[in-house]
């Protein structure tokens, strides 16, 4: 085999072809292949991730940096952010709604029993969210989305969305501290949050910035009602 057509191991010094077979890629190197050959390459991995595992030092520090990522998950949640949008388009596409409300009429058993979860957790917590609730709700935000600010219009209506979902187990109920008005339609925010957790679905949507002001200005409105 000629010089030229074979790459020299750093580590072990052992020659093998340039191909990715036996070398990992590594986009900073002129060949775009790494120096060490695979196997030496996942020895010393090996080596480096034994070292960590038994350093408390080092797992602290990762704990600080999982905890600092998790605040700016604009980076962490891109890839699940592209997925969300191929779904979306894909439903736009293939008649997604059409074919929901076919399926509910051949299925009305699984349709109602979905229904009459929900309505069960609805029963089981408190409810007394009046309509000049909604309106003083309406009223505190302008009529507009408590998140984007989106008034109500030909794509989008004002849904009664509860802030902390009736599926979660902290849900207080249908109650006015736990009611705020938003987007329900095209891109709504109401669709977009379904039964999510606030705090999360508006960190993943807004970022933390923005979210901290949102949730911010959504609790002094709770605040309000309890005065």
């Amino acid at each position: 085999m000629e010089n030229s057509k074979v790459k020299i191991c750093s580590k072990c010094k052992t020659a093998y072809p340039p191909t990715r077979e036996y070398f990992a890629p590594d986009k900073t190197a002129r060949d775009g292949l790494k120096y060490q050959c695979r196997i030496c390459h996942r020895k010393q991995q090996k080596t480096i991730n034994d070292r960590h595992r038994n350093d408390p030092a080092y797992k602290e520090r990762k704990r600080e940096y999982d905890r600092q990522y998790r605040l700016k998950p604009e980076r962490k949640n891109r890839r699940r952010e592209l997925a969300r949008n191929r779904g979306k388009q894909y439903r736009a596409k293939s008649g997604y709604r059409e074919k929901r409300r076919k399926y509910n009429k051949l299925n009305p058993d699984l349709t109602k029993t979905a229904f009459s979860r929900r309505q069960a957790r609805k029963r089981g917590l408190p409810i007394n969210f009046s309509a000049a609730d909604w309106k003083a709700a309406l009223r505190h935000f302008n009529n507009r989305c408590a998140v984007c600010g989106r008034s109500s219009g030909t794509e989008v209506t004002l849904a009664a969305d509860h802030w902390i979902p009736l599926s979660s187990p902290s849900c207080p109920g249908t109650v006015p501290t736990n009611i705020v008005p938003l987007c329900h339609g095209k891109n709504g925010c109401n669709n977009q949050k379904f039964n999510r957790d606030a705090t999360e679905w508006l960190v993943e949507k807004a970022g933390y910035r923005t979210a901290t002001q949102i949730i911010a200005r959504i609790e002094e409105y709770f605040a309000s009602l309890k005065a």
